[in-house]
């Protein structure tokens, strides 16, 4: 029951939220609250997240990717070396995937009358 009411709170403050380390989205999403996204730690390679960005683009798939902090030399497991960031960028551009924020592809599935209760805008 408390997840429910939590849900509903959130829900109408914000268009989306995600979820941590579950794979691929579909497009549109079944639950744009409960949003899955490929965590990326210090032991994801460049590799991995080009073959997770190719088969997005194969399977028609919304893949986000999800970061911590972007650091010179990891500390702990939610660091990721910035020198793999830019192999990664080209890993994801090689895929052919299209790149694009949340806020961008989660308007392309939202519908127009979106608001929350007190008519303001869902913040993205």
């Amino acid at each position: 029951m408390a997840k429910k009411a939590a849900r509903a709170r959130f829900w109408g403050c914000f268009a989306t939220a995600r979820l941590a380390g579950s794979g691929p989205e579909t497009l549109p999403p079944a639950d744009p609250h409960l949003l899955r996204a490929f965590n990326v730690t210090d032991s994801t390679t460049p590799e991995q997240v080009g073959a997770a960005a190719q088969r997005a683009r194969d399977n028609h798939e919304w893949l986000i990717l999800m970061f911590h902090h972007l650091v010179e030399a990891p500390a702990q497991s939610t660091d990721y070396r910035l020198s793999d960031f830019a192999k990664l960028l080209d890993e994801v551009a090689a895929s052919g995937i299209r790149v694009a924020p949340v806020s961008e592809v989660a308007a392309s599935f939202a519908p127009p009358s979106a608001a929350r209760p007190s008519g303001k805008p869902l913040a993205q």
